[in-house]
């Protein structure tokens, strides 16, 4: 905490506002500044601070609360101990240049032999002797370097300085020039339905991550635009928001956990009410586009400003997928297209689709494929979306299979295999699943003993693509009618 009431005795609010006129003189394009403890109107901040001391040296800092607290460097006593020292640093947006500072800080006190000095990566940018007070320290520094900012307050002399003697430091802003776009990929699924989700994965190495944004078209072109969407890439701790919105400049806060530098997240996701119903989220709505094929691009920003398209496909910047809406809610069946809580990549086109109909790279050419099966015979009754079936007896299942290939829909080919599992409470058992006949249609027979089980008609392709049908069943003996 500071020594005493420095707002009063410093006009902290005169010298915040001629970092304000700096600021707004200095900055540019792709120019950000980045405040330590508190931002350009007082906004705590709580940035991450490292303190040392020798001998009779005291330091340490509070960014909680209003804008005359921060960080104390002291030498205590009447005579300090030749030697002796308190420091402070601040670690600087790695990487980024800095080209300006702008320091709100005073020194309380005198002592003979005693010097406060701030460097900059290193480099003195300040070395003031306390041998007699001083009413006002520079607030602006003009001077190239980066990694960190330190303080230190000591005595140099070799007998025990004078004293006591103190330093607060309320804040400190860095312009930084950030000209390095993040970069990453996307994890993303296709086919999708009413929500469309993805997850973009970006790396910073400037003053910090920004947002997302997905843009998706009719054609592979801007001006082909019909739906927008812009996600923060952020934590539970908040997101890297510029403090002064209204302002020419961009100020952001050196908060590490707001501020992402290195790798970072920004998740398009569904999210639950509370009934536990999937609703939007954060995901992009296409409930309202009409079945087909659509072009997604996806660009990551940082903090300031600087963009990067994460798509990369053969030289555009815009991807192919689809959009379907299967009808959800027979009582017999539901349907489940990809992953959504773990997407997969969507796979470049095959350049040589199976088209022949033989066996052996149906999985890799059916690409974005899409299953529906029904219970073609009428079950003994449906209870609560459960079809019942009489024991004994065989049951017809019907199904189709189509993937998209050359940007065209078609029928699966011939003999592809679609998967069957048989699920009876936490166990899971794979059987002899069906095989695609003309027309990418299948009819395939059961019986089951008396219970309860979940049916799951799936195919995956070779790329990770899976469409599947779980229908519920549970079969019972028939009920002999009294007379």
């Amino acid at each position: 905490m500071p020594s005493f009431g420095l707002k009063q005795q410093l006009g902290v609010a005169v010298l915040t506002a001629a970092i304000f006129a700096l600021s707004a003189g200095a900055a540019s394009a792709n120019e950000a500044w980045v405040w330590a403890c508190h931002g350009p109107s007082g906004t705590s901040i709580a940035t991450p601070m490292v303190t040392g001391v020798k001998a009779d040296g005291t330091a340490g800092y509070n960014c909680a609360g209003d804008d005359n607290s921060g960080a104390t460097l002291r030498l205590v006593g009447a005579n300090p101990a030749a030697g002796s020292s308190a420091t402070l640093q601040i670690a600087l947006p790695p990487g980024a240049p800095v080209s300006r500072l702008a320091i709100v800080h005073a020194v309380h006190g005198s002592a003979a032999g005693a010097r406060y000095t701030v460097k900059l990566g290193g480099d003195t940018i300040l070395s003031q002797p306390l041998d007699d007070p001083v009413a006002t320290l520079p607030a602006d520094f003009t001077r190239s370097g980066s990694e960190t900012l330190s303080f230190s307050l000591t005595c140099d002399a070799a007998a025990p300085c004078g004293g006591p003697v103190s330093v607060d430091i309320v804040k400190a802003a860095a312009l930084i020039d950030d000209t390095k776009a993040p970069y990453g990929n996307v994890n993303r699924n296709s086919p999708t339905n009413d929500f469309t989700e993805m997850i973009a994965s970006a790396i910073e190495e400037g003053v910090g991550l920004g947002h997302a944004d997905v843009l998706i078209a009719t054609a592979p072109r801007d001006d082909a635009v019909v739906t927008t969407k812009s996600v923060p890439f952020s934590n539970d701790a908040g997101t890297c928001d510029d403090l002064s919105p209204n302002a020419a400049t961009i100020d952001l806060p050196l908060d590490p956990t707001r501020c992402i530098t290195g790798s970072g997240d920004a998740k398009f996701l569904t999210g639950r009410d509370k009934d536990g119903k999937r609703i939007i989220g954060t995901s992009v709505d296409t409930s309202g586009l009409p079945e087909g094929i659509y072009y997604r691009r996806m660009i990551a920003y940082d903090a300031a400003g600087n963009g990067n398209d994460l798509f990369h496909i053969g030289g555009s910047v815009w991807e192919a997928f689809e959009v379907w809406h299967p009808v959800l809610g027979s009582p017999s069946q539901t349907l489940s297209i990809g992953s959504s809580s773990n997407p997969v990549a969507e796979p470049q086109p095959n350049t040589k689709p199976n088209q022949n109909g033989t066996v052996g790279n149906q999985s890799a050419s059916c690409r974005s494929p899409r299953l529906s099966v029904s219970l073609s015979q009428k079950p003994l009754r449906v209870s609560k979306s459960v079809a019942v079936l009489q024991y004994g007896k065989r049951y017809r299942f019907e199904g189709r299979l189509t993937c998209v290939v050359n940007g065209r829909r078609i029928s699966a080919p011939k003999r592809t295999k679609i998967e069957l599992l048989n699920k009876v409470g936490k166990k899971t058992v794979t059987k002899t699943g069906p095989k695609i006949a003309d027309k990418g249609r299948f009819k395939f027979s059961l019986k089951y003993p008396v219970g309860s089980r979940t049916l799951i008609f799936r195919f995956r392709n070779a790329n990770g693509q899976r469409s599947q049908v779980s229908i519920k069943i549970k079969t019972e003996k028939k009920k002999k009618s009294k007379r």
